[in-house]
């Protein structure tokens, strides 16, 4: 694959502040970035073009799984919890809900948003617990407002491709035995760079 003048000027300038006995490892390092963007976006392509063409299919069948997303929340950063529901929101399968059980967050802004949120999405189910109980008893709140036999655990500085919810109810439609699904992940940064 080429690489662009801007890369390619980008890429030397790294490698001259890097060591002499660090090129080996760096070329590594940067070569692995950028096979890794190339996969994802190839994957990411065929994936959703797949739940686009079979997901109406799917999701039309009288035994569709449905799915209830557990999400505890404890003072989050306002901008990841927007970014983790917005995921859920976009999900190209429709058979969700999002039950989410605030953990007595110290923070307005957190709860006035949930408030709100949930005013605007009959999907979104939001607890708001009186008292701090951790991770358990949040999940175990969400849990409780759980209407659907599939349960997805999500933390609130997560995001969900947009496909994640049709291959879960792909795999249970071709597998109908299984009682546990497990995904992968990769991690995001703040410039919205996976690895």
């Amino acid at each position: 694959r080429s690489m662009s003048i801007a890369k390619a000027r980008l890429f030397l300038g790294l490698l001259r502040r890097t060591p002499l006995r660090g090129w080996p490892a760096f070329v590594r390092n940067q070569l692995g970035k950028a096979r890794y963007d190339h996969w994802l976006r190839q994957h990411q392509q065929q994936g959703l073009k797949a739940a686009k063409t079979d997901g109406a299919t799917l999701a039309a069948k009288p035994d569709a799984p449905q799915f209830s997303i557990l999400l505890p929340v404890c003072d989050p950063s306002l901008a990841w919890l927007k970014a983790a529901v917005a995921s859920v929101q976009k999900q190209t399968y429709p058979h969700w809900d999002l039950c989410i059980a605030d953990d007595a967050s110290a923070s307005d802004a957190v709860r006035d948003w949930l408030a709100d949120l949930k005013q605007t999405d009959t999907r979104i189910k939001v607890e708001f617990r009186k008292t701090r109980g951790h991770i358990s008893a949040a999940s175990n709140s969400a849990l409780a407002k759980a209407g659907n036999d599939w349960l997805v655990l999500l933390d609130h500085d997560d995001c969900l491709a947009a496909d994640a919810l049709f291959w879960l109810a792909y795999a249970i439609q071709k597998n109908p035995a299984w009682q546990i699904l497990y995904s992968d992940e990769d991690q995001i940064d703040e410039k919205d760079r996976h690895f």
